[in-house]
């Protein structure tokens, strides 16, 4: 995933030219559609992906899916904007995203890392507001624009971009550490 063309990988995974024919996209496209349109099935979708993720991070280490966990949480990572005005449901995706991405941004899979990134990308406003979150996440999404792997380096670009617009208080974060965030987002534009 990846590790034989960085390159080719990134095309693939986050190229907007390719998002028609993204299955990917297609499948977050899909359960927005049913969550917004068929919202008892919302239910549903959120059992399937709690019991995924509670059933990989019950798996054996070498038994895990992790192709399966990276498909629940851009799953849920897209649905969290439609269920964004159902409080409940919302705070269900966000317990759900917090407690199962975050820590993949110290996983040894490197498109776990890059999904963990994409991850903060689309929740940025709610872990940005939070006090406790703000600099974990942050700190976690600076340390992957140094990741050895392209893809993951890639999106935690990415993901810094929307971070840093995020408020006030996480550019006062950023400030202190900024020349040495310039030299590594060059580092990953020569890569």
């Amino acid at each position: 995933r990846g590790e034989e063309e960085p390159v080719e990988y990134i095309v693939r995974k986050y190229g907007e030219q390719d998002e028609l024919q993204s299955p990917r996209n297609a499948a977050s496209q899909l359960l927005c559609e049913i969550a917004r349109h068929r919202g008892k099935s919302l239910g549903t979708i959120l059992t399937f992906c709690g019991t995924s993720l509670s059933a990989y991070k019950d798996a054996v280490p070498g038994e895990q899916n992790h192709c399966m966990k990276e498909g629940v949480l851009y799953a849920l990572g897209s649905i969290r904007g439609v269920v964004r005005s159902n409080k409940k449901q919302s705070n269900k995706v966000m317990d759900l995203l917090e407690r199962y991405a975050i820590p993949d941004f110290d996983s040894e899979i490197p498109h776990l890392r890059a999904c963990a990134c994409w991850v903060a990308t689309h929740c940025k406003k709610q872990w940005m507001r939070d006090d406790s979150l703000r600099p974990l996440v942050l700190q976690k999404v600076m340390n992957c624009v140094n990741d050895r792997e392209l893809p993951v380096a890639y999106q935690a670009c990415q993901a810094l971009r929307f971070l840093s617009t995020a408020s006030g208080k996480t550019r006062q974060l950023i400030i202190p550490v900024l020349p040495n965030l310039i030299d590594s987002v060059m580092h990953v534009m020569e890569m």
